[in-house]
């Protein structure tokens, strides 16, 4: 479905990866490991094209992504990230934000009642749609975040540290709805344990080479 074939990607003078591959199948939930620095969340975003990549590419369905297609290609994914974003106005606004986009013009606005359905699984025990987005808690937008890229309802999510600013109780219930998922393909970083026993593969980059755990 995805490949990373072969790239490499440098910043000035430090290369950080050299040659790495990766072959993503349709439903793979694969846990991406490594130490600090070793380039996890700079995986994500040449994945996504963000960071520029100097030999090799990514191809999306046996095609190589290309200038021309790449807004193409970003469509079928949602990413999201350790640190909710900044927004200014209603819960309500910044979940249905996506659905005013141009490029999302295809999807189906979600129902008021599957918007309610997934902010109470995420703990909220009342409705925090009529609440400003600026008043909830890191965690709590955090989870907003979530829910909003859930709603888009794309095949594929790239996951990083996103579970990292929530509580146990809170990660756990968002590794197992994310992981039940198996029609979606899940590429995760995270130092959390739950994804490790969750994920159907695990892959390490060290030294700017990944491996596959056996």
């Amino acid at each position: 479905m995805l490949k990373v074939d072969n790239i490499t990607v440098e910043k000035g003078s430090r290369r950080i990866f050299s040659s790495l591959n990766l072959h993503v199948k349709k439903g793979d939930h694969i846990l991406i490991n490594g130490p600090s620095g070793a380039g996890k969340s700079t995986l994500l975003k040449a994945m996504l094209m963000f960071e520029p990549i100097s030999k090799g590419g990514i191809l999306l369905r046996n095609e190589k992504v290309t200038a021309k297609t790449v807004d193409s290609y970003r469509h079928d994914i949602a990413y999201i990230g350790q640190k909710a974003p900044h927004y200014d106005g209603l819960v309500e606004e910044f979940l249905n934000l996506p659905f005013t986009f141009k490029a999302n013009r295809d999807l189906t606005h979600p129902s008021t009642d599957t918007i309610e359905e997934l902010c109470a699984l995420f703990s909220f025990e009342k409705s925090p749609l009529k609440r400003n987005y600026n008043s909830l808690s890191g965690g709590e937008q955090q989870r907003v975040s979530i829910i909003q890229a859930l709603l888009v309802d794309k095949p594929i999510y790239l996951l990083d540290e996103i579970t990292a600013s929530l509580d146990p109780r809170n990660t756990t219930k968002v590794v197992k709805h994310l992981c039940a998922m198996k029609e979606k393909t899940l590429l995760i970083v995270s130092h959390d344990v739950e994804w490790e026993e969750s994920a159907s593969r695990i892959v390490t980059i060290e030294n700017g080479t990944l491996k596959e755990a056996e």
